[in-house]
C-alpha cells in the first residue's frame, strides 16, 4: 500500500486533488497516518466542492480516527460539525461543536472563538435560544479581549441570527451592521459576500426593501467574480426572492427562488432544500397557484421533519403554507389541523410575533370560513391584525390581506 500510494503521488505531481480519496485510503492501509489524514481532509474539500456532502462526511470521519493530537481532533471535529449542519443532522453537529469547544478550551486554542460562535449558531437552529445567546456573547467577549476581528465577526453574525429568531428585527440589524464594519475592514471577499447576504436579510426584515435589494445584489456580484459557493449563492437568491415577495414583484421572486432551490438541490443532501421549497410554496400561494403551493409545502414539511424532528417550531412554516394552500382551494376544514399545529408550535416556543400572527390569522380565517368556531376565529384574526399593524412596512402586505378579508365579511357584495 505504501509503495502504491507513493507511486500514485509521484505520478500525480501537483494534481493530487483528483485522487485524494484513493491516496488517503492507500496511506491509511500503509499506516502512514499523517499522509492519510491530510489526504482525507483534501478529499473532503473536493467532495464539498462537488456538492457531495455525505461523501465529505465519510472522509472526515475517517480522518478523525487518524488524529495524532488533540488539536488535530479539534480541527477535524469543527469541520465535521459544520458539515453535519449542512446535511441536517443538527444534534450531531451540536455534539461535535461541544466536543471541539472542550478541546479548544483545554488547549487554549485560538480557534475557540469561532467554534463557540458555530456552536451557538447550531443551538439556535435547534431553537435552544437562551443557551445559544449565552455562548455567542461569550464568544464576542473573548474575541474583543483577544483582538480577534474574524472571531468577533462570527460572534456578531450569530447574535444577529439569534435576535432574528426571537423576532427582535432591529437588534438583529444592529448586530449585523457591526459585523459589516468588520467585514469591510478585513477585506476578505468571501467573508464580505456572506456578511452582505446577512445584512440584506436583516434590512428586509425591518421593511427596508430597496436597501435590501441593493446589498444583496452586491453580495451576488462578489460571489459571481469568484469560485462558486453554491450554498451561499442559494441563501442569497433565497433572500432576494423573499424580498421581492415582500414588494409583490412575484416574477423576480420566482426567478430567484428557482435558482435558490436549484443550487441547494445540487448537494446530495441539504436540509436547506426545505427552506427553498417552503418559500416556493409561499410564493405560489401569493400568486394564487394553490395546488402547486400545496405540493411544495408538503415536500418542505417532509424534508424538515427528517432534520428537525417532531415538535420543532420551524415546522410551522411549511404547515402554515399547507393551511394557506387549502384555504385558497376552499378546503377550510382541512386547513384547520395544520394551522392549529403551526400556531401551537409558534406560541409554545420563542418565535417572532409576526410569524405567530401569520399562522393565527390564517387559523382564524379557517375557523370562520368553515363555520367551525367563528367567534374564536375572529379573535385570532383581530389579534393577528394588531400585531401586523404594529410592524409597519415589514407587514404591510399581510395587513392589507387581513383588512380585505374583514371588509368582505362586513360587505359581502
Amino acid at each position: 500500500h505504501d509503495a502504491v500510494a507513493r507511486v500514485m503521488e509521484s505520478l500525480a505531481a501537483d494534481e493530487t486533488d483528483g485522487i485524494a480519496a484513493q491516496l488517503a485510503y492507500q496511506f491509511e492501509k500503509a499506516e502512514v497516518g499523517e499522509k492519510a489524514l491530510g489526504y482525507y481532509e483534501l478529499a473532503a474539500s473536493q467532495a464539498i466542492a462537488s456538492c457531495s456532502l455525505v461523501e465529505a462526511a465519510t472522509h472526515l470521519t475517517r480522518a478523525l480516527n487518524l488524529c495524532r493530537s488533540r488539536l488535530e481532533e479539534m480541527r477535524i471535529k469543527h469541520k465535521l460539525a459544520k458539515l453535519e449542519l449542512m446535511i441536517g443532522n443538527i444534534q450531531d453537529g451540536i455534539a461535535l461543536y461541544e466536543s471541539a469547544g472542550s478541546i479548544a478550551k483545554e488547549e487554549k486554542a485560538e480557534e475557540l472563538i469561532t467554534i463557540l460562535a458555530g456552536q451557538a449558531s447550531a443551538l439556535a437552529r435547534a431553537n435552544e435560544l437562551e443557551v445559544a445567546n449565552t455562548i455567542a456573547n461569550n464568544a464576542k467577549c473573548k474575541a474583543r479581549e483577544a483582538g480577534n476581528e474574524a472571531g468577533l465577526l462570527s460572534a456578531l453574525e450569530t447574535l444577529s441570527d439569534i435576535a432574528g429568531k426571537r423576532g427582535q428585527a432591529e437588534a438583529a440589524l444592529a448586530y449585523q451592521e457591526k459585523a459589516m464594519v468588520l467585514a469591510e475592514r478585513l477585506g476578505n471577499e468571501n467573508l464580505l459576500a456572506t456578511c452582505l447576504r446577512g445584512h440584506g436579510w436583516r434590512l428586509k426584515e425591518v421593511g427596508r426593501y430597496e436597501d435590501a435589494l441593493t446589498v444583496l445584489e452586491r453580495s451576488l456580484a462578489i460571489q459571481k467574480a469568484g469560485t462558486p459557493n453554491y450554498s451561499l449563492l442559494a441563501v442569497t437568491h433565497n433572500a432576494l426572492a423573499d424580498t421581492y415577495i415582500s414588494t409583490e414583484d412575484y416574477g423576480e421572486a420566482r426567478k430567484n427562488m428557482v435558482l435558490a432551490v436549484e443550487y441547494w438541490q445540487r448537494f446530495d443532501r441539504s436540509a436547506d432544500v426545505a427552506v427553498g421549497l417552503g418559500n416556493l410554496a409561499n410564493l405560489a400561494n401569493r400568486e394564487g397557484l394553490f395546488e402547486e403551493a400545496l405540493d411544495y409545502a408538503r415536500q418542505a414539511y417532509d424534508v424538515d421533519l427528517i432534520s428537525l424532528g417532531e415538535g420543532h417550531p420551524d415546522l410551522a412554516f411549511s404547515l402554515t403554507c399547507i393551511g394557506e394552500s387549502l384555504i385558497g382551494m376552499r378546503e377550510f376544514d382541512g386547513a384547520i389541523e395544520p394551522l392549529q399545529t403551526a400556531f401551537a408550535l409558534r406560541t409554545t416556543h420563542e418565535t417572532p410575533a409576526g410569524n405567530i400572527a401569520w399562522s393565527g390569522w390564517l387559523l382564524g380565517r379557517a375557523l370562520v370560513d368553515s363555520n367551525t368556531d367563528p367567534a374564536a376565529g375572529i379573535q385570532h384574526v383581530e389579534a393577528a391584525r394588531a400585531v401586523f399593524a404594529s410592524m409597519g412596512a415589514a407587514a404591510e402586505s399581510e395587513l392589507h390581506d387581513v383588512d380585505n378579508w374583514l371588509s368582505a365579511r362586513l360587505d359581502p357584495e
